[in-house]
């Protein structure tokens, strides 16, 4: 009986031993082709300064800051994309390309690779993979011969640092009327949103903790992320006043589609539970999200400048890393610049300034806006418009 029980554990033994080796044969592809290829296994290979720079997880004190932001830049990234990246290897490249272009505003290398281990083939092939597969963006610049490449959501800050000092403050002046056009087609987005509501109950300033912001008027002040390109401020006076700030410049709402709403009503529930959870999970903290004032927001539209590349000459248009208009018309500032967006690149910004001159519950006016039936705010196109038809009048 002994015997035979040794026979069978050592049969287990042997069953097991083989799935486990037959379940790793998928993640050791890589490893396989690297040794193929020559290349030592820079994440496993533990000698200190392997293969030239050591392995990837040595970050070159990279910030902890950095790393988190990264990681939640990927994870964003791989919901936008619907997929995620399920090679440990690959995943890490992508993490430190976010460390990289948020730390030092630069784009991944291969060279960057390379101090990591990597051998100059396998470098290329690990970025080109990631490039094709939508998780790195490949810039316009180059380091010497060398490409860049930044996570599609993080480039316009590698840009805006890279190119912004190069460009000339020129604003084109004789395409107006194709800008008004293009305009015309496109709808606005919405950032810099503030709203204004206040505490049902005044007692519950005290209940919260935030700093405050000065002694004279002993304004609470705190700042939450929303999301990875958005973020929310809210200052309570003692009165039980409440500003509620939307900080979304790199990811303006959409009020004119289903998603758009869903999407900035879904950003005043997190609100709406943000002062819940500071006033230690109170009820009725504030009046329901529809009955908030909506104060004043930012409008825009955001043209490629690779489109503008694609149909003109660049010695027709130019732009600047800084504003390059700034005017107003009938009570309304419109200002034109540059602005680096993410997954796109550089765009030309056109922004409109929208003060309430009364208060104006939010569903109202954000209804406004979606229907289209009454524009709360002039738009450029239309001042564009309305220009050339009074020089034309006058011409005539």
């Amino acid at each position: 009986m002994d015997f035979k029980s040794a026979k069978d554990d050592n049969e287990k033994t042997n069953t097991t031993e083989s799935t486990e080796t037959a379940e790793t044969i998928s993640d050791n592809q890589e490893d396989i082709a690297e040794k193929v290829e020559g290349i030592d296994n820079a994440f496993h290979d533990r000698r200190p300064n392997a293969g030239g720079g050591g392995c990837i997880n040595d970050e070159h004190n990279i910030s902890k800051e950095n790393r988190t932001n990264s990681e939640d830049l990927v994870r964003e990234l791989e919901s936008r994309l619907g997929t995620r990246n399920k090679s440990p290897k690959r995943r890490k490249v992508l993490l430190l390309t976010g460390s990289l272009n948020l730390g030092r505003g630069i784009g991944m290398t291969v060279k960057e690779l390379e101090k990591r281990g990597f051998g100059k083939d396998h470098a290329e092939k690990m970025l080109r993979d990631l490039r094709d597969s939508g998780f790195l963006s490949e810039l316009d610049k180059r380091v010497g011969h060398m490409k860049q490449y930044a996570l599609p959501n993080c480039m316009h800050l590698v840009e805006a640092k890279t190119n912004g000092k190069e460009k000339e403050e020129i604003l084109p002046n004789d395409f107006t009327l194709l800008i008004a056009n293009r305009l015309s087609l496109m709808e606005d987005g919405y950032h810099n949103i503030h709203m204004e509501t206040f505490l049902n109950y005044r007692e519950d300033y005290d209940l919260l903790g935030w700093p405050v912001s000065s002694t004279l008027n002993k304004q609470k002040v705190k700042t939450f992320k929303l999301d990875m390109k958005r973020s929310v401020t809210f200052t309570i006076a003692p009165n039980g006043a409440v500003n509620i700030a939307i900080g979304c410049t790199h990811k303006p709402y959409k009020f004119h589609s289903a998603a758009g709403l869903i999407d900035f009503f879904v950003a005043c529930g997190q609100i709406f539970n943000l002062l819940q959870m500071a006033t230690i999970n109170r009820f009725n903290v504030v009046p329901r999200v529809g009955d908030w004032h909506l104060t004043q927001f930012d409008y825009n539209k955001d043209i490629p400048i690779k489109d503008l590349q694609d149909k003109y000459s660049t010695n027709v248009i130019s732009w600047s890393s800084k504003g390059v208009l700034k005017l107003d018309y009938l009570g309304t500032i419109f200002q034109v610049y540059c602005k680096f967006m993410p997954f796109v690149g550089e765009c030309l910004r056109f922004e409109g300034h929208y003060n309430a001159k009364s208060k104006v519950k939010l569903e109202d006016m954000v209804a406004d806006i979606a229907n289209g039936n009454k524009h709360p705010f002039t738009t450029l196109e239309e001042m564009i418009l309305n220009g050339r038809s009074k020089i034309a009048d006058d011409r005539s």
